[in-house]
């Protein structure tokens, strides 16, 4: 690694740069703990020219979670004083949000693993006081990004219904590969129904709209709208558990049969 290092510092180019994967290939082999191989890369690795890393940025990202994380960062704390553009929000806001989604999944967390987070951490806020402006040009981008592309109202109710669909027929054929349906299946399965439709109704139905000011008066408009469009038919179609406590004693419950009818026909 060391000569591979030395080449590249002689003559960056492509034919010496070629070797780098090789580098960080090496690396990841190196055990359990920092070695020679990390003290390498700290001492003939990181003074190299930021921009010969530019192509292996997703690898080194990678990297963060591994043995050589430390070193690491210290590659991608030069390029990102220099090259800040190629890190923000394109890679390493991607990889701080999926590291940091896995870190909270996981009942027990390595220390590698919430080291690459507070790596990730460390080098966004870096990119943050070095490139203020920068960042917080790309701040606004996204922000715009997640209100433009937000899907309707009615694209996310027909997602929630189609879900429910799909997971209750799911249900109701691995059942009928085991039993000829028992009366306590269908119970489970109009159980499961009744509590995701409830989801369903406090999300888009019951929850408070939002405050109309600046750039939340057109999504207030929209909610309002949306409701008047739905929300009767919905109830009407699907009573909560209070309406049903609520109903005549003769009334029938709906059976899955019902609820098959009713979903498909909003889907």
């Amino acid at each position: 690694m060391d000569d591979y290092f030395e080449a590249i510092s002689c003559d960056p180019s492509e034919r010496s740069r070629v070797h780098l994967p090789k580098c960080l290939w090496m690396l990841s082999k190196g055990g359990s703990s920092p070695g020679i191989l990390c003290q390498t890369l700290e001492t003939r690795g990181v003074p190299l020219p930021s921009w010969v890393w530019l192509p292996w940025i997703p690898q080194l990202l990678t990297s963060l979670y591994r043995t050589e994380g430390r070193s690491i960062r210290a590659v991608l704390s030069r390029i990102g004083k220099t090259y800040p553009q190629v890190l923000l929000y394109y890679l390493l806001r991607a990889f701080y949000l999926e590291r940091r989604d896995v870190d909270r999944s996981c009942t027990t967390s390595g220390s590698e693993q919430q080291s690459s987070v507070a790596y990730a951490e460390e080098l966004m806020s870096l990119l943050r006081r070095s490139h203020a402006a920068l960042w917080s040009s790309l701040e606004a981008i996204l922000e715009e990004l997640i209100v433009k592309f937000k899907p309707s109202f009615d694209e996310e109710l027909l997602v929630y219904v189609t879900g429910i669909i799909d997971r209750a027929e799911s249900h109701t054929d691995r059942q009928s590969l085991i039993t000829k349906g028992e009366g306590s299946d269908e119970e489970v399965i109009i159980a499961s129904i009744k509590k995701n439709i409830s989801r369903i109704s406090t999300k888009f139905f019951r929850a408070p709209a939002p405050e109309s000011s600046g750039k939340k008066d057109d999504r207030s408009r929209k909610t309002a709208e949306f409701k008047r469009k739905y929300k009767s038919a919905f109830e009407a179609d699907f009573p909560t558990e209070n309406e049903e406590h609520e109903a005549k004693e003769g009334d029938e419950k709906l059976t899955l049969s019902d609820y098959f009818d009713r979903l498909k026909k909003w889907r």
